[in-house]
């Protein structure tokens, strides 16, 4: 759960903030002025600003653009992970310094209220961060393409080169079949389906109500003393190993966004 977002600029002072959890909202000031200590000590003592900490009633995210100086900063729930947190706040900072170019961080903000607009745009921001996850998914050795697929049918590819892409796409109806399957069935009795297609694997992961993620990988070349069997059951336990790290994040990312488009 987003408790906050904090963006300071390189100077210290809160710039933005919007919070969502009442208690935090009442101690946003406390909160910069730990950030701001946390980061020059971390800076001093080791070298570069600590991106991470976690206390017992919430987590802090911490990222910075090394360009302007400026900081964006997330609270939230001690459940989320770091990794997490790291993409969230990432694509924030990406976007706010995006919506404001025009504005020179290097001198000293007077005007906060020209950041107000930017609150309506952090929805945005947790949307996309989906596709940087299965864009990152892709990048694992072995793994061709991946294909989210969302409610309303509109899709996000993802994929090391555009031939993959036509392949992916072929397995377009077995994933109807397995959506099929997997609405037929209760969310925790059936959320993952594993297609064995000869050269490849097609793993097919519910994320949250009927958003899938279709995830099209490789099969190494066995070696000559390891049987066939074997060979499948290691790429299987790495692949889905892989995978499910993936899904998890998109399915933190999907319940924060439904979160907050309809509140549940």
């Amino acid at each position: 759960m987003l408790r906050s977002v904090i963006i300071m600029s390189g100077s210290g002072i809160v710039i933005f903030e919007k919070s969502w959890d009442k208690t935090t909202n009442e101690s946003v000031n406390q909160w910069g002025g730990l950030i701001r200590t946390i980061c020059e000590f971390s800076s001093q003592s080791v070298g570069y600003p600590v991106s991470y900490l976690e206390t017992t009633s919430a987590a802090l995210s911490v990222i910075s653009d090394t360009k302007t100086g400026v900081i964006c900063a997330i609270i939230h729930s001690n459940e989320d992970t770091s990794e997490f947190g790291e993409l969230i706040a990432k694509e924030i900072l990406r976007t706010f310094l995006e919506s404001f170019a025009q504005v020179d961080f290097s001198k000293q903000i007077n005007n906060k209220g020209q950041f107000n607009s930017f609150g309506p745009k952090i929805v945005d921001c947790i949307k996309r961060v989906a596709d940087t996850i299965i864009q990152n998914l892709s990048t694992v050795n072995g793994i061709e393409a991946c294909l989210l697929v969302y409610e309303d049918g509109t899709e996000a590819i993802s994929s090391k080169s555009d031939s993959d892409i036509p392949a992916l796409a072929n397995f377009r109806e077995l994933w109807r079949v397995a959506r099929k399957l997997m609405q037929e069935k209760d969310d925790d009795v059936l959320d993952f389906m594993l297609l064995d297609m000869g050269e490849r694997f097609v793993f097919v992961h519910k994320i949250k109500g009927m958003v899938t993620l279709v995830t099209l990988s490789s099969k190494r070349k066995k070696k000559k003393s390891e049987s066939e069997s074997d060979g499948k059951e290691d790429d299987m336990e790495f692949y889905y190993a892989k995978i499910c790290r993936h899904q998890k994040l998109l399915k933190r990312v999907f319940m924060l966004g439904s979160y907050f488009t309809t509140g549940k």
